[in-house]
């Protein structure tokens, strides 16, 4: 750790700067946290630079000592050679013309690799500070490791035999071999491009290419996937990858390293199914079959954790008739939502309905560096139907399927798409409805995405973002029954915007999640416009915390609109947190009282988050314990700040809960010291719920005595009795 004496700094003022001096000149620095002891100092940009220079984000400054070699014997100074300023070009070029060029015509990811005249180097030319992230696309965090595992590959390496096609997922270690085969075998080997015909460079090598130069030529001996090359056994994937097999391996690897990152996996536990090297090339009709439905791909589909798209930097993977069969079989599978991941301008940027341990603001930023623009074009207009595929009987199956038609080699399909009058012909007509309904699942899971930076990008609307109206496009999904509308601390939410959101729920949507935590300037008449469906709705996630004009009466107006079939409700109602370290508007007990008034007797799990006013006793929480189903099985209360609670709550609280749960958290922030004498009587009645599996209780005093108590049991086992 890189700290200073006493252990933090104290500096005021807009920009700072910090320059680390190591002894060692080949120190490599392999993480760099940055903590903030005052939330509101959190910086809003952070540059870090590994070269002497700091970095310009938009200049072009790349010079001729910013290189490393990729390919070719080592050793060789670029000033020793002569460049073809792009792949089989015919002018020979010195390095400084490259170095020239690079910074007259600057690429957008500040790093691009050059071949040699004589083709048998490749350097790569970064812009200065911007060797890390050229590197690390090249060879991973790890490449000695990525190294050690592709040497183990060869055709004559098959080490496990499965027979399962779902269960070859590649783990990320496994990727960064592939990468690493490329990188030792493209430019030596010389690999030519399945498309031109022409040399290619590390970066240029796609699936195509690489199914043709490696995979089958490997495989070929013992007739099996790529994937059975590895020693690794049977892999069930975590995510299956859907893609297209002309975007470069390189921007793939990397995408899927960010993702992996980004879920908190390191690169042995997170695995991804990928076609290519899940299916026996030399035996493509075993793993794929006839019918597109029950597939390789739909059994990898179902078995996999969750789904990612990885988008290539044209969005040509939207033109793909598999992708978008894929993606729309998706919709109708038990993933609520899509990762899209792509690789642009030197960085990764990654669209998800979840945060991943980042704050508000934070997840904001990152998802406003997303090429939005790019992707929009094709990604919002996207048409089944318009897909290509590689063999045309595919396409023609996965129309009939689409269609819902019996005989899936049946052309008549695919022939109307092609008649200049099909707009007059009934089974056209007929074909068109199952298209539309297609394409409006799958251009909905983009638009929903495209909510937040449509509210904060100026000169963007949720009715016009990029050319397209958001709104329409989701309301027009009649395949949804998931509706996630996550856009927190965003101040362009306001009243008549959530108005516009809120109309979208409509009786086709089963399980429905909002979550506007923050959203500092909606008041109680956005909390009127929530109109639930009162007889589909089974799930209900509802986070309307830490926003300073909802009113209490206003919470109470929303639960009484709780729909009566719910089984499983997360209710988060806090007050707004204001800089001296109070909460408003008021919370008081009543709040509470509604909420149990008005719980529906169906639900299972219950998860509620709150504050409540100092003044107020301990009758509202009580009320509420008695309120809860018979049937419920899970219940979760946390209470944020509640500088009226006592211990001797505990124990009334605990005898009102139902005897049927199986797991119990209660947390509260404030109010006394919970006495060993209240514990025991808590515990008392605690030893009464006898199908509790799964406990928590944590109390946290209110910090009078100058620190803070806390009183934390995880078990029931653990819990003094008398």
């Amino acid at each position: 750790p890189a700290m200073p004496a006493n252990g933090w700094w104290a500096i005021a003022g807009e920009e700072h700067a910090l320059l680390f001096r190591f002894k060692n000149p080949k120190q490599h620095v392999k993480q760099i946290g940055l903590v903030c002891a005052n939330a509101s100092a959190t910086p809003k940009y952070v540059h870090v630079s590994d070269g002497k220079q700091p970095v310009n984000p938009n200049g072009s400054n790349f010079h001729k000592d910013c290189f490393f070699q990729l390919a070719g014997d080592e050793g060789k100074s670029p000033e020793q050679l002569k460049f073809l300023l792009t792949p089989n070009a015919k002018d020979k070029h010195l390095l400084s013309d490259v170095v020239a060029n690079c910074n007259k015509k600057a690429p957008a990811s500040g790093f691009c690799s050059v071949f040699s005249s004589c083709e048998k180097y490749v350097f790569v030319f970064y812009r200065q500070g911007l060797r890390t992230r050229a590197y690390n696309y090249y060879f991973g965090k790890n490449p000695t490791q990525a190294y050690e595992l592709a040497t183990s590959v060869t055709s004559s390496s098959r080490e496990v035999v499965n027979k399962n096609v779902e269960e070859r997922a590649m783990t990320l270690e496994e990727l960064q071999a592939v990468r690493a085969i490329i990188l030792s075998s493209c430019v030596k080997d010389k690999w030519k491009s399945t498309r031109h015909g022409t040399l290619l460079r590390p970066d240029d090598v796609n699936l195509y290419d690489l199914n043709a130069a490696l995979i089958k030529p490997v495989t070929k001996k013992h007739n099996c996937s790529f994937k059975e090359l590895f020693s690794s056994g049977p892999s069930t994937p975590t995510f299956y990858t859907s893609h297209w097999w002309g975007e470069n391996i390189l921007d793939f690897v990397r995408c899927c390293e960010y993702h992996a990152t980004m879920h908190g996996l390191d690169a042995s536990e997170a695995k991804y199914w990928v076609c290519a090297y899940a299916n026996r090339q030399h035996d493509l009709g075993k793993d794929l079959g006839t019918d597109p439905d029950k597939c390789s791909f739909r059994k990898a589909m179902d078995v996999a954790e969750g789904v990612v798209l990885i988008i290539d930097p044209e969005s040509v993977v939207y033109s793909r008739i598999w992708v978008d069969f894929e993606l729309f079989k998706t919709m109708e599978s038990k993933h609520s939502s899509i990762d899209m991941v792509t690789h642009h301008a030197g960085n990764v940027h990654l669209l998800a309905s979840k945060s991943f341990g980042e704050g508000p603001y934070q997840r904001n930023c990152r998802e406003l560096h997303f090429p939005f623009d790019n992707v929009c074009k094709k990604g919002l207009a996207v048409e089944l139907e318009n897909g290509k595929a590689s063999k045309e009987i595919d396409k023609v199956r996965i129309l009939n399927v689409m269609t819902e038609k019996e005989h899936l080699d049946d052309k008549s399909s695919l022939k109307l798409l092609k008649d200049p009058a099909r707009i007059r012909n009934s089974d056209f007509q007929r074909d068109s409805k199952y298209y539309q309904k297609g394409n409006n699942a799958l251009r909905s899971e983009l638009a929903l995405k495209c909510f937040s930076a449509a509210l904060m990008t100026e000169g963007q609307s949720l009715e016009n973002f990029h050319g397209h109206n958001l709104l329409d496009i989701v309301a027009s999904d009649e395949v949804r029954t998931n509706l996630t509308i996550e856009l927190l601390s965003i101040d362009a939410m306001t009243d008549p915007a959530f108005h516009q959101l809120a109309s979208l729920v409509t009786s086709n949507i089963k399980e429905l999640d909002i979550n506007i935590v923050g959203c500092q300037n909606l008041t109680d008449e956005s909390l009127h416009s929530i109109n639930l469906p009162p007889d589909t709705l089974t799930g209900l996630h509802m986070s309307l915390g830490m926003c300073k004009q909802f009113t209490n009466e206003g919470v109470i107006a929303t639960v009484t609109k709780l729909p009566k079939n719910l089984t499983s409700l997360t209710l988060d109602v806090r007050a707004h947190k204001k800089s001296d370290g109070s909460y408003s508007p008021s919370r008081r007990n009543d709040h509470l009282e509604a909420i149990g008034t008005h719980l529906p007797p169906s639900l299972v799990e219950i998860e509620l988050t709150i504050t409540l006013d100092d003044s107020e006793d301990g009758s509202g929480v009580e009320q509420l314990a008695k309120a809860l189903p018979r049937g419920l099985k899970e219940f979760s209360l946390n209470v944020e700040k509640w500088g009226g609670f006592k211990g001797e709550y505990m124990a009334s609280i605990a005898a009102s809960l139902p005897l049927s749960l199986t797991s119990l958290s209660l947390r509260f922030w404030g109010g006394d010291y919970w006495e060993v004498e209240e514990v025991q009587s808590f515990a008392t009645e605690i030893m009464k719920l006898v199908d509790l599996v799964e406990f928590s209780v944590r109390c946290t005093d209110d910090g009078k005595e100058g620190y803070y108590r806390t009183r934390e049991f995880t078990s029931v086992e653990g819990l003094p009795v008398t």
